[in-house]
């Protein structure tokens, strides 16, 4: 496990080097005419931190799968141990914009030996970066989680009405009016919301007690996202999906996640009870 965590920590070196070099360049904010796998077209500061993430671990000889937003799936070996899924750069609109809230998230998972695939549980390694605030998050299977090598833990708050919560229902306003009344119930019910602009973020500050919860039940963000909800996870946070069941998400780029992640119980609990009172 600690050869996971080096990996990932010399991976975020170089991540954080081709970042700094190319992020003051214009030309990195294009777009390209690659169309990733939700649709979008990819700017040219998203391939080249996906290219990174995949020539290291090639130089590496990691006998790992990648699937990533970008390209989609790279096999490195024909017989993988270990999947690798990540978002090379989340917040694209927001680094376009020159928004300060941008990150890239990466898990690392073993292939069960009985299957060809790997799912949520089954990662045993996860990274966040946040590239413009210098917060490093890092997480091993039952090991906890840190920020720049310090312990995080989710918020100690119980009520929901003393709570902030993120969520996302971007696209969801016209096209699933019963969503967004559910969702809205439970904003109703809690102390106020943020939105950061980056999953990844909304997700991984629920682990580090920034915010109490964070929604998306649209079914319509990546599994590449898994790497912060692993973290929070790690941290002690509360993950499950809209039924209150146990999140196992196929770690398959095309696959979609569908969550609540909450500090602790006692706030999944409220969530859902407002989720369903609709």
């Amino acid at each position: 496990m600690s050869d996971l965590k080096q990996l990932l920590v010399e991976l975020d070196q170089r991540l954080l080097s081709l970042f700094n070099s190319r992020s003051p360049k214009k030309a990195s904010s294009e777009e390209t005419s690659n169309v990733n796998i939700t649709g979008d077209h990819s700017l040219k500061l998203d391939l080249l931190m996906e290219d990174e993430i995949i020539a290291f671990f090639r130089e590496q000889d990691f006998p790992c799968v990648i699937e990533a937003e970008e390209r989609g799936r790279t096999e490195l070996v024909t017989d993988p141990q270990f999947l690798v899924i990540t978002d090379p750069l989340d917040g694209s609109n927001n680094f376009r914009r020159r928004i300060p809230l941008v990150c890239y998230g990466i898990a690392i998972a073993a292939i069960p030996k009985d299957s060809s695939v790997a799912d949520f549980t089954d990662i045993q390694a996860a990274a966040v970066r946040s590239l413009f605030t210098d917060e490093f998050y890092l997480a091993l299977k039952g090991q906890g989680a840190t920020c720049n090598g310090k312990n995080i833990w989710p918020s100690k708050r119980r009520k929901l009405r003393r709570s902030i919560i993120s969520f996302d229902l971007d696209h969801a306003y016209p096209r699933k009016p019963d969503l967004v009344a559910s969702v809205m119930n439970v904003v109703k019910h809690c102390a106020g919301t943020r939105r950061f602009g980056a999953n990844l973020l909304d997700m991984v500050y629920v682990g580090a007690g920034k915010v109490e919860a964070m929604i998306d039940l649209r079914n319509n963000l990546s599994v590449v996202h898994s790497s912060a909800a692993f973290i929070s996870q790690e941290a002690g946070a509360v993950l499950c999906t809209s039924e209150g069941k146990t999140f196992r998400g196929k770690l398959v780029a095309n696959e979609h996640m569908s969550f609540i992640l909450a500090a602790n119980d006692s706030l999944k609990g409220q969530i859902l009870h407002y989720l369903h009172a609709i």
